[in-house]
């Protein structure tokens, strides 16, 4: 009995023992197991690469190789079979340069998972703009290019149809060229919005109606160098919505040129949607180029929060910078080049008709009507800017009613060429302090 009685002792004493241990090594391994996991999940994926190539491809091939090797590989032929297949994070679909397509759109099944990210930061009016992006170097997406020694972009003639349809999020578009469509050529229709793409040196030319267009909100979307010619009615549309409304959106160094001027809509927009929806704000539309457009080059009719940088818009039908309606606030308009624009008499090269917006280092140059045009403002500020013109038929500025504060503070304006004016019995709600005239 007493033998029995010190065993038991024995093994309690070394079960006291070796819970401890194992629940410290268990604590380590779980540990190390989730910290793998961490990293894994941290690193973009290294994905698979497809291949097509509309003249020496064939479906039938596995797309994983350049040139068919007799054994069943080589690169696909057409747009179907690209939109047919299933991706994984990180795979990259790449079209050969040269080629061209006729069954489009592009209208990938799936998209990618969350990878690297870039910040965006900036201000207006001193207030924050601050956004992730996808990191083009570091990312899970699902990437469609190009590939081959051709100067000419993989072309999809889009036959008066669309170009480029993405439904999903995490996917990144770069070098293709869709031609010869219809309305929303390069189409983000995702039903609950897109997020997280990115569009960069995609040509869209010759389209009937819209030609770039996000439909139905989302966010951290990156346009960047953009081609867009011939477009029948707005070149890039970022529309409001109903539901998650868009935010966080990055548009720079596009070009966006139609080549007569017509009486249509925009070069480059946040606007409205068909029932009045509106869409969030923090974007950036920066280094910019619109020619000709048939209404307004950049027009901010919807959304707060919005800094318009760089931009260089010439030839407008209407204005060159329109910002405009009570709903739109906290827009600056800084460092851009506005020249010969407000064709059509009653607009300005800037106009702006919103509160709180500031009008910061610009200069407004050429023919046209008025140079500027502000009214319905308020806490709206103009600051450091060149007013220059040539031949005009308007006013150098035309200040119209609505106006509750209004600073002019160290502009130089430029009488020598024309009889201007600054139109407007001038009241206890503008400031005009430290301008030069001459």
């Amino acid at each position: 009995m007493i033998f029995y009685f010190e065993q038991r002792s024995s093994s309690l004493r070394e079960n006291l023992l070796r819970k401890p241990f194992l629940f410290i090594a268990a604590r380590h391994v779980g540990a190390l197991l989730i910290l793998m996991l961490s990293l894994l999940s941290c690193n973009p994926a290294v994905g698979g690469t497809y291949y097509v190539d509309s003249k020496n491809g064939d479906d039938s091939y596995d797309g994983l190789s350049t040139s068919a090797d007799g054994n069943g590989s080589g690169p696909w032929k057409t747009i179907s079979k690209v939109n047919q297949a299933s991706f994984l994070p990180g795979d990259s679909i790449l079209f050969i340069r040269g080629g061209v397509w006729t069954d489009g759109p592009l209208e990938p099944r799936n998209g990618g998972e969350p990878g690297g990210v870039i910040t965006i930061e900036d201000t207006a009016i001193g207030q924050p703009i601050n956004f992730d992006l996808v990191d083009p170097q570091h990312h899970n997406c699902i990437y469609f290019g190009a590939y081959g020694e051709s100067p000419q972009k993989p072309r999809i003639d889009c036959q008066g149809k669309r170009g480029i349809v993405l439904l999903h999020n995490y996917i990144i578009v770069e070098n293709l060229h869709i031609d010869n469509g219809g309305n929303n050529m390069l189409w983000l229709g995702r039903e609950n919005g897109n997020s997280w793409i990115i569009i960069d040196s995609v040509d869209v030319t010759n389209c009937s109606a819209n030609a770039v267009r996000s439909s139905y909100g989302g966010g951290n979307i990156w346009l960047k160098d953009l081609y867009v010619y011939n477009y029948g009615v707005n070149g890039i549309l970022l529309n409001g919505s109903p539901n998650n409304k868009l935010r966080a959106v990055l548009v720079e160094g596009c070009w966006v040129e139609n080549p007569e001027v017509l009486e249509l809509e925009d070069a480059i927009t946040c606007h409205r949607d068909s029932e009045e929806n509106d869409l969030s704000g923090n974007i950036i539309i920066r280094n910019n180029t619109t020619l000709r457009a048939g209404e307004d080059g950049i027009d901010i009719t919807s959304g707060s929060n919005i800094l318009l940088e760089g931009n260089v818009n010439k030839y407008s039908h209407a204005g060159g910078i329109y910002v405009n309606f009570e709903w739109v606030n906290n827009v600056e308009v800084r460092g851009n080049f506005l020249y010969s624009n407000s064709i059509s008499q009653g607009y300005g090269d800037l106009t702006i008709r919103a509160p709180r917006v500031r009008a910061v280092n610009n200069i407004i140059a050429g023919n046209g009507h008025h140079c500027v045009l502000i009214g319905n403002t308020d806490n709206t500020e103009f600051w450091n800017n060149v007013i220059a013109p040539g031949n005009r038929t308007g006013n150098l500025i035309w200040l119209r009613e609505g106006i509750s504060h209004l600073e002019f503070k160290n502009n130089i304006f430029d009488f020598s060429r024309m009889e201007h004016d600054i139109s407007r019995n001038i009241t206890d709600s503008f400031v005009f302090d430290n301008n030069c005239y001459y």
